[in-house]
């Protein structure tokens, strides 16, 4: 046996009709790309793309998110008559990336309103505390006095 292994399509601006319909041939041949990447009708396919982004760039996964959907869009204007959809993970990843920052940012409004009530709490104590002792003043000029040592 022998394993030989060659790009279906070296150049998609040369394509002719016959090579159109070799490569349908070729792919639609192939059982272990029905129905994983290529529906066995041929009416359907993936576009897989694996991508290393850097570590040092947080960003990195919405921009390329963007890209790409702006590169779908683009493709749908030329073939309005294909469906075209984006779907990966990066994408899920990009809506939970802005969900997160939306709950962080609301998280942080609610502590700081936290702490401004903790602090209006304990000012309200210290309030509380002057009003008991000024009212507890008066009995405690009028109690009379002792001498420890008597």
């Amino acid at each position: 046996d022998e394993l030989i292994v060659r790009a279906l399509l070296d150049d998609p601006t040369e394509l002719s009709d016959e090579r159109i319909h070799s490569i349908r041939d070729i792919a639609l041949g192939e059982e272990s790309l029905l129905n994983r990447i290529i529906s066995r009708e041929g009416k359907a396919t993936v576009i897989n793309v694996a991508l290393t982004l850097p570590l040092d760039k947080p960003d990195a996964n919405t921009e390329v998110v963007a890209f790409a959907s702006e590169r779908v869009e683009k493709l749908r204007e030329r073939f309005d008559d294909q469906e075209l959809a984006l779907a990966d993970v990066r994408r899920n990843y990009a809506t939970l990336a802005a969900v997160n920052k939306e709950d962080k940012a609301q998280l942080k409004l609610l502590n700081e309103r936290h702490l401004r009530d903790v602090a209006q709490v304990g000012e309200s104590r210290l309030q509380l505390e002057k009003i008991e002792l000024r009212a507890a003043a008066p009995e405690v000029a009028a109690a009379p006095m002792t001498s420890p040592m008597a």
